[in-house]
């Protein structure tokens, strides 16, 4: 018994709707195991105190930089 590759022209309804449907389901399977990988390791989070980390830098580095402005301000 031979069993080749066939081409997706001779793919019957059928066969074309079970990929699909078996293609939807592992799509499903993979956004819910996401959900929960994210939720147990935290991931939102990590990303919210990450954000807050960045504003905080932000302001110490205008303040660094206000600082050095007045510092060096040319003396008259």
């Amino acid at each position: 018994m031979n069993i080749s590759l066939l081409p997706l022209c001779f793919i019957g309804v059928l066969e074309l709707f079970q990929m699909l449907l078996i293609l939807a389901v592992y799509v499903i399977v993979f956004l819910l195991l996401r959900k929960v990988f994210l939720w147990y390791w935290k991931v939102d989070q990590i990303l919210e105190n990450q954000q807050k980390q960045i504003e905080q830098q932000q302001t110490i580095i205008d303040g660094l930089a206000g600082l050095y402005k007045s510092l060096n301000k040319p003396v008259d």
